[in-house]
């Protein structure tokens, strides 16, 4: 049995917004969605959870499982996973046995996770047959399931996300609701003797996507398709604190939880590539940092050690190794965070290939559209104006 948890562990998560010009905000061309392809409700407001489960891999299955974490380990994607994640995590970073981890980021009800791994059986099942306490009846025992993953669960101690307008969901409707409007925006400018024809067919495609954004909606939708990011990276590292600074550490991540759930603020807000991060105990004095950011390795160090490297000292600074003059010391940290990286196995994240910034801008522009939408004049030369009006006053949200 691992070091479980009681259940799945929840963490609430932190909102931060972007920054955009309207430098490029009508170039390109953006496809126009039918209404059709849009659940009724889709305005769901939570703040994702995470599980981080480990199982020791059984004697001589380390290879056959790295193999088959090459291939096609999920079919059927579900509605409110954001983010998962598996890897294999060697017996010389975790100080015992090979071990497999499986990390998922979903939506505010376990049943998310569950229902993910139990419509992906057929896939997953050989997969997870090469590590110690896997169901006999496989993912499709949901009652076993669920027993696995308390036993093996990890405690998670931080866990902060860059959006706060919760769901799956709402985070990939709004970036489909953003592209529409400015594909309204860039017909409008063209041929402004259409305006109230093309603000009607928006407003028809849209108008869900927007009541989305009101206060107290709830929704659900149809899940994504799986789409393999090529421009977000996954993280993971396990490192090592002096045992005289564990108290010290705990506290401070505990702390900075305590304001991640009740102020919405946190210090890796101020690093506008990450998307998720997440501190799990291993036992001991082992802590698991994972995360998954946009673009290359290089920046995302230099984002920390430029931007929050105070910060991170109270977090890492009492771990083995950590270099000396702390994170603003980027070649130290590149070097302390790359000797205790993990190879990545399999990733998949529901919004691949959008950005942070596209995230963040395409929520706050449904909010703003929802209350411009409730006054916006319906008929020609005031519908242009008022449009003109909203673009210049949201620039930033719409490059």
């Amino acid at each position: 049995m691992g070091n479980g948890s009681e259940g799945l562990t929840r963490r609430r998560f932190v909102e931060t917004t972007g920054a955009v010009s309207l430098a490029t905000a009508l170039g390109g061309c953006c496809r126009r969605e039918d209404v059709s392809t849009v659940d009724p409700d889709i305005g769901r407001k939570n703040r994702p959870e995470t599980i981080v489960v480990i199982s020791r891999i059984r004697d001589g299955k380390v290879e056959e499982l790295h193999e088959r974490l090459q291939g096609h380990v999920f079919d059927t994607p579900v509605s409110g996973v954001h983010f998962a994640r598996m890897t294999i995590l060697p017996a010389a970073a975790t100080g015992g046995y090979d071990e497999l981890m499986l990390s998922i980021v979903f939506d505010d009800h376990e049943r998310v996770a569950l229902d993910f791994l139990s419509r992906n059986a057929k896939t997953i099942d050989p997969l997870f047959s090469l590590v110690e306490g896997w169901p006999p009846g496989g993912a499709a025992d949901r009652t076993a399931l669920q027993n696995w993953i308390t036993a093996f669960s990890r405690e998670i101690l931080l866990l902060y996300s860059a959006f706060s307008r919760g769901s799956d969901p709402a985070i990939r409707e709004s970036v489909v609701l953003r592209e529409n409007f400015l594909e309204l925006v860039r017909g409008v400018t063209y041929e402004p003797s259409h305006a109230e024809t093309r603000y009607h067919d928006f407003l028809l495609d849209n108008r869900t996507r927007i009541d989305m954004h009101e206060e107290g909606g709830t929704a659900d939708l149809t899940p994504a398709e799986f789409v393999y990011p090529h421009d977000q990276n996954p993280f993971t590292m396990i490192y090592e604190v002096r045992p005289e600074n564990l108290e010290k550490v705990s506290a401070t991540l505990a702390v900075g939880q305590w304001a991640i759930d009740n102020f919405h603020i946190h210090p890796l807000r101020e690093i506008p590539t990450v998307h998720y991060a997440r501190f799990a105990s291993l036992g001991g004095n082992k802590i698991l940092f994972a995360s998954c950011y946009d673009g290359e390795w290089d920046q995302y160090v230099q984002d920390f050690a430029a931007r929050i490297p105070t910060k991170l000292d109270k977090v890492w600074g009492g771990s083995v190794g950590y270099p000396a003059g702390g994170a603003a010391n980027a070649p130290g940290l590149a070097k302390w965070l790359d000797e205790r990286r993990i190879p990545r196995d399999f990733f998949y994240i529901s919004a691949g290939r959008r950005t942070v910034k596209e995230i963040q801008a395409s929520l706050a522009l449904g909010t703003k559209l929802l209350r411009w939408s409730k006054d916006v004049p319906a008929r020609g030369d005031e519908l242009v104006a008022s449009l003109q009006r909203f673009v210049r006053e949201h620039q930033r949200l719409l490059a």
